[in-house]
């Protein structure tokens, strides 16, 4: 029971990787944040962007 302990306070003290997840949390809500006000006028838009990315990068990389 005593290691258990020790373990949970090493555990909870611990502050490794702490700043990783506020970047991916904060991230993430900017990212929510950005989709709920995009209008819906521009989605399209978007997609036909990124369509002809990909079709531009097929031809180039010979991909059939």
């Amino acid at each position: 029971m005593k290691k258990t302990c020790l373990r949970l306070r090493t555990f909870w003290k611990d502050e490794n990787g702490q700043d990783f997840i506020e970047y991916a949390l904060m991230a993430a809500l900017v990212a929510t944040g950005t989709g709920i006000m995009m209008p819906l006028s521009i989605v399209p838009a978007i997609s036909g962007v990124y369509s002809r990315i990909f079709f531009y990068l097929q031809t180039i990389g010979g991909a059939s």
